[in-house]
């Protein structure tokens, strides 16, 4: 470990002690960077000009949704349809604001779909950017009783370490685990790290993923099967650029989806 550095680390799925089981498999490794920056299609009308853009006014990257979902939307003046599409396909058309379309998310597998808006002018339409959300009818979000915030707090000079250790209940019949880290401040750089043990230490890392910006998301999933119900799994979070943010902290959230 670094001088300056700062590592977080939360136990998961179970309550049995870990063990230094170096001979456990190696679990398939995923890692998903958040995919929020996807160029927009836009149609240029015969003014030059392009469409107006809309956005998504509430929802923000990997939030969770289910059943009969509301999104609402922003469209500038002049926009005369707008269209909600999930992974380039048109879900629910509206002519008129307000802009809040509902979305029935049964028909769409539980997991990572991306979002965007479709709006429409007499003479020209343009694509949002994609927004990753999580579908999730039959997954549940880990709450930890302790709570699933924090700070990151990097001192002007001297060493820090710190270790963060929160427990939950594996339940049965999860196929897929989605892990996520997101923080407010900007410059901070942060290493997400999920895996069966108690740290990456004296365990066996699953996924991990890194971000300049927030959020950061990981995934795993076992090639066959489910995840034993008494494992102890981590999530790790690890400061990758102190020296780029020395005196200062951020506030920092993690969430967790279990799906089924």
């Amino acid at each position: 470990m670094s001088r300056l550095s700062l590592v977080v680390c939360l136990v998961a799925f179970g309550s049995l002690a870990c063990s230094d089981d170096t001979k456990a498999p190696t679990p398939d490794t995923k890692a998903a960077t958040p995919d929020a920056q996807v160029a927009k299609e836009a149609t240029v009308a015969k003014d030059g000009q392009s469409a107006p853009e809309a956005s998504f006014s509430e929802l923000k990257p990997y939030d969770a949704v289910k059943g009969s979902a509301s999104v609402k939307a922003d469209a500038p003046a002049g926009v005369t349809k707008l269209e909600l599409l999930v992974d380039g396909k048109s879900v629910a058309t509206l002519t008129a604001s307000p802009w809040t379309f509902t979305w029935d998310t049964a028909p769409t597998a539980d997991g990572v779909v991306k979002l965007s808006l479709k709006a429409s002018t007499a003479s020209a339409s343009s694509t949002s950017k994609e927004l990753p959300v999580v579908v999730l009818n039959k997954g549940l979000e880990v709450t930890w009783k302790d709570g699933n915030t924090g700070t990151v707090t990097v001192p002007a000079t001297g060493y820090i370490d710190q270790h963060i250790k929160k427990h939950y209940e594996m339940p049965d019949g999860v196929t897929k685990v989605i892990a996520l880290l997101g923080w407010d401040q900007p410059g901070f750089k942060l290493e997400l790290t999920i895996g069966v043990g108690e740290c990456p230490d004296n365990g066996v890392i699953a996924a991990k993923g890194e971000s300049p910006t927030s959020p950061v998301a990981v995934e795993y999933a076992p090639k066959t099967g489910t995840i034993p119900k008494a494992a102890m799994w981590f999530s790790h979070v690890q400061l990758m650029n102190p020296n780029d943010v020395l005196g200062k902290d951020t506030p920092f959230w993690l969430k967790t989806y279990l799906l089924k």
